[in-house]
């Protein structure tokens, strides 16, 4: 998920370590904006856990960042910041 760290999200040991988690949920919602034919700007929040038995808290995340289109990427836009 954006915003935390890789393998950051899940459940912890009594010391507080990174079990890992055997099912994985996440969410997002992602609103972006073209100001320009070649740029979007994008605002999104994403939800999400690490779990063994859904017991443990979702985290959630929010950001923005800019969508730079171009024809050189099939998916037609390279995503900055966020």
């Amino acid at each position: 998920m954006r915003g935390f760290a890789y393998e950051s999200i899940g459940p912890r040991d009594d010391e507080g370590r990174i079990l890992g988690g055997r099912y994985l949920a996440t969410g997002t919602v992602e609103y972006n904006y073209q100001f320009h034919p070649s740029w979007r700007a994008a605002l999104f929040v994403d939800a999400g856990t690490a779990t063994n038995d859904f017991s443990d808290a979702w985290e959630v995340g929010a950001g923005f960042g800019f969508r730079y289109l171009t024809p050189l990427v099939q998916s037609g836009s390279i995503m900055l910041g966020g």
